[in-house]
Order: C-alpha cells, then sequence, then structure tokens
C-alpha cells in the first residue's frame, strides 16, 4: 500500500464516523409546532395504525383513539384518513412540550413532536412614575433584558429563580417580583425600550415595548397656559376699569344733566321756590 492510499484509509474513520454521527442528529430531530399564545394547535401523526393510538406528553396519556378509550382524559384524538389527530384547545406553557403516539403500546417514532408557544409581544405606554407589570407565564427560572432604543445589545437587568433574583445594581431598588409577576417602579423616561423575558435555555417567552411618557411637562404646559390667561383676564378687567372711569369723568352723569335742564327751573318757579332759596 502506498503513501497516497494509507493517507486515505485513515481518513475514511473519522469522516465515517462524522457522517454517521449528523444522521443521527438530524435523524432524531424532533419537528416543532409554534402557536400563538392561548390559540389552539393540532398534532398530526400520518402513520397508519390498526388498533388504537395514544397521544403522550411527558410520559403522562393526554387523549386515546380506538375503542375503549380512557375517559377524563386532558384532549380528544381522532382518527382519520388513515392518521390520528390531536387538538389542543389552548396552547400555552402548562400544555407545551414534547408529544408522542403509541400504537398498540408501541411508540410510533416519526409522530414525535414539540408544541411550544410563540413569545407573546405586547406594547405599553406608561406614564412617569407609574409600575412597568410584565407576567412571566412560567414558574421556571427565567433571565430579564432590556434594550433602549437605538442600542444594539441589551443589558442583563434581573435573574429569577423562585422568589430568588440578582438584580443589575442600579435597578436594583425599584425592582420588585411579586408572585409570578416582574415590576419596575416609579418609571423613568430612561426606561422606556423593550424588555425581554427567557428562559434560561433560551426560550423567548415574553417581549414588550415599552414608552414612558412626560406627563409632567404637559401639565407644567397647560398651568402655564392657564396662569398666564388669569394673568391676562386681571389685565383686561383693570383697563376697563381705567375706561370706565375716564368716561363717567368726562361724560356727564343723568343727575347733573337733570339739574342743569331749563325744565327743571321752571319746576322750581311753580312750586315757589327760587333757587336762592327764598319764598315769593
Amino acid at each position: 500500500m502506498d503513501v497516497t492510499s494509507s493517507v486515505w484509509t485513515a481518513s475514511l474513520g473519522p469522516l465515517i464516523r462524522f457522517f454517521f454521527v449528523l444522521g443521527s442528529v438530524l435523524g432524531s430531530a424532533i419537528p416543532s409546532t409554534l402557536v400563538a399564545l392561548n390559540k389552539s394547535a393540532t398534532l398530526c401523526c400520518p402513520e397508519r395504525c390498526r388498533g388504537g393510538t395514544e397521544w403522550k406528553r411527558l410520559g403522562d396519556t393526554v387523549a386515546q383513539c380506538g375503542q375503549d378509550t380512557q375517559t377524563g382524559l386532558q384532549f380528544i384524538c381522532t382518527a382519520k384518513e388513515g392518521g390520528s389527530f390531536l387538538t389542543v384547545p389552548q396552547v400555552n406553557y402548562s400544555t407545551r412540550g414534547h408529544y408522542s403516539v403509541y400504537c398498540n403500546g408501541n411508540e410510533m417514532t416519526l409522530c414525535r413532536q414539540l408544541l411550544q408557544p410563540l413569545p407573546d409581544q405586547s406594547t405599553l405606554e406608561l406614564e412617569a412614575e407609574q409600575h412597568l407589570r410584565m407576567d412571566f407565564y412560567i414558574s421556571d427560572p427565567v433571565i430579564i433584558t432590556f434594550r433602549s432604543p437605538g442600542n444594539s445589545s441589551s443589558m442583563q437587568l434581573c435573574t429569577v429563580d423562585g422568589r430568588v433574583k440578582q438584580c443589575h445594581p442600579d435597578y436594583q431598588d425599584r425592582l420588585r417580583i411579586v408572585d409570578n409577576t416582574f415590576m419596575l417602579m416609579d418609571v423613568l423616561l430612561s426606561d422606556s425600550g423593550i424588555y425581554t423575558v427567557k428562559e434560561k435555555e433560551g426560550v423567548t417567552v415574553r417581549i414588550s415595548n415599552v414608552t414612558i411618557k412626560d406627563v409632567h411637562h404637559s401639565w407644567k404646559w397647560k398651568e402655564g397656559y392657564c396662569t398666564g390667561f388669569g394673568h391676562g383676564s386681571w389685565a383686561v378687567g383693570i383697563g376697563a376699569l381705567i375706561v370706565g372711569v375716564l368716561l363717567g369723568k368726562f361724560i356727564p352723569s343723568p343727575v347733573s344733566r337733570r339739574r342743569e335742564s331749563p325744565h327743571s327751573h321752571q319746576e322750581d318757579k311753580e312750586n315757589g321756590i327760587l333757587l336762592n332759596g327764598i319764598k315769593r
């Protein structure tokens, strides 16, 4: 055997092992079904089964198809067109996981599936000094990150494992964990951004786009507007008073006009009273 053949033979073994491992990984990959949170999903097993089929999640039976099926199970499956179908009415973090199908007690490996809810995405608008609340949806350990507008990288705010939390020093005093809810107290304008809740394995659970409004600024503007209007009304009132005084000074009053009227002299004479106060 020449040198070239020896080198090729020595390289062939690792190459075969590589493709064997790659085939095993690809063959064991479980297809995933992603559904919006709290929506329904239908899982399908296209393999034919002459007897009854049984659907299991994490080892527990959740549904059965065929005769003599168990009652009181979590879901109901239907057999049609040679396959078995499982409908999950509400996909959430209590119904997610790996589902397997068994035919007469034997697992149908090609029907293994992963059911996973899509991350819950929401847009929140808060006023400054209000409290931000986000439900974790799960009781498993999570990581909370924050990304400010215009920033490409995120910072880790907290890791939460039950009631134990480890938070960034800048947020330690304002963060609260109440039951299964994350709370950021007395939000500031700088708290606007994207908050993400992830499991420690990296699965995203929730994404919230939060905007904080500066209500104090708008109130100051309104207050200034109202104050200015009040001052203007006061000035108008003073001006009207001055005009009234001037008009009263230069325009004779009705009483003055009455005393200067010739008719008033005639009335005095007819009454026998002279202007100097002496009777006739």
